[in-house]
């Protein structure tokens, strides 16, 4: 059966936005592991869509409220909806397994789509899967990425083969799965707003900026790291690089990103300056996204043990640093979540009040 893509012009209600119209993802709609197909005008989008004869040249996995897993020239990293919009010529799709996901297995995908975070980009098999180089896919063994290979491992990871081969697909291969049907209702216009606020500063890509420097700069011990999870590896099998990797971490600034939120937006962590807020409806937004993400707090949670216990069998200062560093994230998310609780409960008892 051949799956008819509805063209997203016909269903969006056409508004001009400071004369251009974007559009952009809808969180009310998406899934956990939707996997979002999309296109742009630059030069690499348009060769990859010549040679692979579609509308489409890049992938991105759906992994949690507000966030997408993708590779590209910069390597794997996470990416917030928000600050993802689409113009108007371009062609974007939201795809959805047929046959609904088990809980296992969407904790499976975006457990493969994280520990990939990181991994450099696979730039010969990427122009491979184009048919750009005469490069022969069976003879090339890469733990490098590329955007369609991500979203087609992380799905094989979890016993499901999208495409024929994983390894070695195109957005266009997976555009055609007969497993994936489509969700137009997954995008829509932009308002000025969201336009406005994808602009600014992006601590997402301060994240992504600080791992590439720790992993650049952990890559001259070892050729064999890739994502940030290999550097744990390397370590254990490698304890006299300790001290080298501790200084790592510690210069590349991975160690303060959470220092921006918590300097830019104090409120996220103070009921009684959240309560001073005018825009009700955008802070109501912000603390139902809060605590909804419930999925974070066990990640972090489960990060802190696990570095924990690394610290306890080897006693290497690097694993000490990034089990400080959960516990701290795991405290100034549970503030996060108990100040939203409360300013939600507060609206509520001012809505019965009125």
């Amino acid at each position: 059966m051949k799956i008819e893509f509805v063209s997203i012009h016909s269903i969006l209600e056409r508004v001009h936005v400071g004369g251009r119209l974007m559009r952009k993802l809808d969180e009310t709609v998406l899934e956990l592991c939707d996997i979002v197909l999309t296109s742009d005008s630059g030069i690499t989008s348009r060769v990859v869509r010549k040679h692979t004869d579609s509308d489409i040249s890049h992938a991105m996995l759906y992994v949690q409220n507000h966030s997408l897993i993708d590779s590209t020239g910069d390597g794997v990293h996470a990416s917030n909806t928000q600050r993802n919009l689409f113009a108007d010529d371009s062609s974007v799709y939201v795809l959805r397994t047929r046959a609904p996901l088990t809980d296992l297995q969407k904790q499976s995908i975006v457990t493969y789509a994280r520990t990939q975070i990181g991994t450099s980009y696979a730039k010969l098999q990427a122009a491979a899967v184009a048919r750009l180089n005469p490069l022969k896919p069976s003879t090339t063994n890469s733990r490098k990425q590329f955007c369609s290979r991500l979203v087609a491992q992380a799905y094989a990871y979890a016993g499901i083969d999208l495409v024929e081969t994983p390894d070695y697909c195109s957005p266009n291969d997976l555009k055609s799965s007969q497993l994936l049907e489509p969700v137009p209702t997954a995008i829509r216009t932009a308002t000025e707003a969201e336009i406005a606020f994808a602009n600014t500063f992006d601590s997402t890509k301060l994240m992504q900026d600080t791992s590439n420097a720790l992993l650049t700069k952990a890559r001259e011990k070892s050729g064999h790291i890739e994502a940030i999870s290999d550097i744990d590896t390397h370590l254990f099998q490698h304890p006299a690089d300790d001290q080298f990797m501790t200084d790592a971490l510690k210069i590349s600034g991975y160690l303060g990103v959470w220092r921006h939120d918590y300097k830019e937006n104090p409120w996220h962590y103070d009921l009684d300056l959240m309560s001073e807020i005018e825009h009700t409806s955008a802070v109501e937004e912000y603390c139902k996204s809060t605590v909804s993400q419930r999925d974070t707090t066990d990640r972090l949670q489960k990060n802190r043990i696990g570095y924990v216990q690394y610290f306890r069998s080897s006693n290497l200062q690097y694993f000490k640093e990034l089990a400080e560093l959960y516990k701290l994230l795991s405290d100034l998310d549970r503030k996060r979540l108990t100040v939203a609780q409360a300013w939600l409960s507060q609206l509520q008892n001012d809505k019965k009040e009125s």
